[in-house]
């Protein structure tokens, strides 16, 4: 009986480590992805729905210039909830914001109103 109470503490305390230890990790802000792929090596053909398609043409030796990065965030925001996130992700990815005004405004009386607005919406299929 003492073996088996000594092996549901041992148990308990290897899931309570665990638990402790992915807490840690949570908040691990540093870790940020990579910003690009590697790139394929040999070649490497686009893929068709034609396979009596023309083959693509050789890549050149030379590598071209990365065209320009552009970030768009569109939000719809009833509270200004999300308009407050868009302009975060704006601040850090440098991107254009835009904002998507239903063409039937949002009713300002209550969320509940709102909820069954966008339950019409989505029994007629209007999105």
């Amino acid at each position: 009986m003492k073996r088996i109470s000594k092996l549901k503490s041992l148990f308990l305390l290897c899931v309570t480590a665990v638990c402790v230890l992915n807490a840690c990790n949570a908040g691990d802000s540093d870790h940020t992805p990579p910003s690009q792929l590697p790139e394929a090596s040999g070649n490497v053909l686009p893929a068709t729905s034609d396979p009596d398609a023309p083959e693509a043409p050789a890549a050149s030796s030379e590598p071209q210039a990365p065209e320009q990065e552009k970030i768009l965030i569109a939000y719809f925001s009833w509270s200004g909830n999300t308009e407050r996130m868009a302009a975060y992700i704006k601040e850090q990815t440098g991107g254009d914001l835009y904002e998507i005004i239903p063409l039937t405004p949002y009713p300002t009386t209550s969320y509940t109103l709102w909820g069954e607005s966008a339950r019409e919406e989505r029994d007629n299929n209007v999105r």
